[in-house]
């Protein structure tokens, strides 16, 4: 039987990275698209574009993931996370005082910040939130 495959997508600010991974981890299928600048409307059809491209490249594709590093707020249409705004505020000092440091800072330190993060998010969501828990029966006195 050979391995089965799937879509990521990494929606970022600034690219959109689409790779078809199977389950031995063996990348299948590699594209990138910027991201800056794009509305929404241009960024749902820059992302259905990708998708078709991955699709055909590799057509017994089981499925596909999304990762938006932020939180969705559907009311008014924008992504937000206030790690995320203190991201890009460092970013722009980093970007703005110390360049060299600018990629190291963007790569390395703060997607390890937000990736930690949003570890902890899942956490508290899955201790506090998750599925309640059977209430454990009373030992006799």
């Amino acid at each position: 039987m050979s391995p089965r495959e799937a879509i990521g997508v990494d929606l970022g600010g600034t690219k959109m990275a689409v790779g078809v991974v199977d389950s031995e981890q063996h990348v299948h299928f590699e594209g990138n698209e910027s991201s800056i600048g794009l509305t929404e409307d241009q960024l749902v059809v820059d992302l259905g574009r990708e998708l078709e491209e991955a699709k055909a490249a590799r057509p017994d594709v089981l499925c596909a993931g999304l990762g938006i590093p932020a939180t969705i707020d559907h009311d008014r249409g924008v992504a937000i996370q206030a790690v995320n705004l203190v991201r890009v505020v460092a970013l722009y000092l980093t970007g703005a005082n110390f360049p060299s440091l600018f990629d190291a800072s963007h790569t390395v330190v703060w997607q390890t910040i937000v990736i930690l993060f949003s570890v902890l998010l899942w956490i508290l969501w899955a201790n506090r939130l998750g599925a309640p828990r059977e209430p454990t029966s009373q030992l006799p006195a």
